[in-house]
């Protein structure tokens, strides 16, 4: 079996390596067999081998096709030892993020975003940094809830936000994927619009979320909240995702209240599920509002 060490890891010592039989694996050395931990997750794909005579923890993938993949899971689980003081932490973060990426395969997450999802996560980022970061500092992300399961995107000071991008023409329009996103019951919502154009060199999804990473390098526990984020939208660092890039051209503010056009809950018929509509950017105009409206932040800060 050949082998190369990993450099740079904080308490752990880690190698790639190519099995007898051809297979790419990430082998973990454990100098403490106590740490070893007695069941291991299971991931679709992966082998997981927890092996106490060789004194090795073991991902082994089963299909070199998937090698992107496995090259980024691996990178995370790394990564996410690096807050283990010593090796026996080390390797409970590692597990713990293993325990992440295995609620996310079960539920047929971990695959490569297309284009709008890549577009919609750029939009979320965006609002991140530019309009709640500069008001609400690394808190910002515990604002961020759409990746929990929530229907709007954000909550920030008493208001829902649902953060929407869409591409420039002749009649743009927007599309609602539910009709519990614009719902608003008795707490007050706003949709916020980006513009993004595709244009080569220029800003792209893995640039973002590296930025991003290095404004809340300082918080360990925001820095994990955005990373947990990340991987329930189905994010992991693959170089495809680089090569689409946009100009985000313009940004927009609107209130949801009375005669917005919109479909709520209680306007959908009982038996009609999985509703999803458009809404055309100029029937919106008569809701629109100031950028500081929503949290405070004037427009064109960066």
């Amino acid at each position: 079996m050949s082998v190369l060490r990993i450099a740079g890891l904080a308490a752990l010592e880690a190698f790639w390596a190519r099995k007898p039989d051809g297979r790419l694996a990430l082998l973990v050395a454990l100098h403490q067999l106590e740490a070893l931990p007695v069941e291991v997750p299971t991931l679709r794909g992966i082998e997981i081998l927890a092996l106490p005579s060789d004194r090795q923890l073991q991902l082994v993938l089963e299909s070199s096709g998937d090698w992107e993949m496995f090259h980024a899971l691996c990178l995370d689980l790394l990564a996410a030892s690096d807050g283990g003081g010593d090796e026996a932490g080390a390797l409970q973060l590692l597990l713990h993020r293993l325990l992440r990426w295995q609620r996310l395969l079960s539920k047929g997450g971990g695959g490569r975003l297309d284009e709008r999802e890549v577009r919609g996560l750029i939009g979320e980022l965006l609002f991140l940094r530019d309009l709640l970061l500069p008001v609400a500092g690394v808190t910002a992300i515990d604002c961020w809830q759409g990746p929990l399961g929530q229907p709007q995107d954000f909550v920030y000071a008493g208001k829902l936000i649902e953060v929407k991008t869409y591409a420039a023409g002749s009649n743009p329009a927007i599309r609602i994927s539910s009709a519990e996103q614009l719902s608003t019951g008795d707490v007050p919502l706003f949709l916020h619009l980006v513009c993004l154009v595709r244009q080569e060199a220029a800003l792209n999804l893995p640039g973002l979320v590296d930025e991003l990473r290095s404004m809340l390098a300082e918080s360990t526990l925001q820095m994990e909240a955005f990373e947990d984020r990340l991987l329930a939208m189905g994010y992991v660092d693959l170089p495809e995702y680089s090569t689409m890039s946009y100009a985000a051209t313009s940004t927009s503010d609107y209130q949801i209240r009375e005669g917005f056009p919109r479909l709520t809950v209680e306007q959908v018929p009982a038996g009609v599920t999985d509703v999803s509509y458009s809404i055309q950017l100029v029937d919106m105009r008569p809701f629109v509002v100031a950028a500081d409206a929503v949290t405070g932040t004037p427009r064109g800060l960066r």
